[in-house]
């Protein structure tokens, strides 16, 4: 992997030595996804879940937030049967807390990894309402743009779920509101 090599291996050092490695490391994963190096984001995500989990606070952490980052990631590179997991795993605790958005944001993932996996039936009772809720969440605060990019994502995967149910007139609905989206990260 690229981080694998001398100069990422002392990037990763440098981000590790930060008084906040995670935020630090969140950074950089972010930007890596916003120019396309998805990958790289990727080897990223998974050193900052292995030090969630090795400390364990879920409360602290947020720990449920780094799965679904993974899974983001994941569902971008196509690896969507660990995107599957990491989604579940990060939904038995987002359900938990309760909180409306988080909760959306992570069915919604989980039910673009089954879109990928051709899992129609078992992605639509998530997608289509979390992707409800996300846009009538922008309409009402509004989105930054790494998160109109996920909503444009989550959103193409209902375009997918709906075309491959035969239902036109649906994916047709979503296409428009797709068509007013800022462009997701390069892929």
């Amino acid at each position: 992997t690229e981080w694998g090599k001398p100069e990422k291996a002392e990037e990763l050092k440098k981000l590790l030595s930060d008084p906040n490695p995670l935020q630090a490391m969140t950074a950089r994963a972010q930007a890596l996804k916003g120019q396309g190096s998805f990958a790289e984001a990727e080897m990223l995500e998974r050193e900052m879940l292995e030090i969630a989990m090795k400390r364990g606070d879920e409360g602290i952490l947020d720990l449920p937030l780094y799965q679904l980052r993974l899974a983001e990631t994941l569902v971008m590179l196509g690896n969507f049967k660990e995107a599957e997991s990491l989604a579940r795993a990060s939904l038995t605790i987002r359900e938990k807390e309760g909180a409306e958005a988080p909760v959306a944001w992570t069915r919604a993932t989980l039910g673009s990894a089954l879109v990928g996996q051709k899992r129609y039936v078992d992605a639509e009772p998530l997608l289509v309402p979390a992707c409800e809720a996300i846009h009538q969440l922008d309409s009402k605060t509004g989105l930054n743009d790494m998160q109109k990019a996920g909503m444009k994502d989550r959103a193409t995967s209902l375009v997918q779920l709906y075309e491959a149910t035969g239902r036109p007139e649906k994916a047709a609905e979503w296409r428009k509101l797709l068509a007013t989206m800022p462009d997701a990260a390069p892929r």
